[in-house]
């Protein structure tokens, strides 16, 4: 870890990554040395953010998912849950859909925040 990447070797998985806040964390946790996890429920919208991290020398990878329908959150989690150390909700996700998934939250800034160390 270095001062200027201080999640250098971390993993975040970032849903509403697609634009907004989603797309600013996704950015400046790639920044910051975070490999990413980039969710979005638009396709092209998650594949560009995930490509402009690449192209910034970032890791990052693209999963479509609406995070309102139970089988999508499923299946992101499967894709996710053992790869990524963080998980950053942007987007509105019940907190029986949270736990279901079992992933650990950091933080949620669609309106209540519940943590969880990283």
């Amino acid at each position: 870890m270095t001062d200027a990447q201080p999640l250098q070797g971390r993993k975040a998985l970032i849903t509403g990554a697609g634009r907004g806040i989603g797309q600013a964390l996704a950015l400046g946790f790639a920044r910051a040395g975070a490999r990413v996890a980039c969710a979005a429920r638009t396709q092209a919208q998650v594949a560009a953010v995930a490509d402009r991290i690449v192209r910034r020398g970032g890791t990052a990878t693209p999963l479509v998912c609406d995070v309102t329908q139970p089988a999508q959150v499923d299946a992101m989690c499967r894709a996710a849950h053992e790869a990524w150390d963080t998980w950053i909700s942007s987007s509105s996700m019940p907190a029986s859909m949270r736990r279901k998934a079992r992933c650990r939250q950091a933080t949620r800034n669609s309106g209540t925040a519940s943590c969880a160390p990283i």
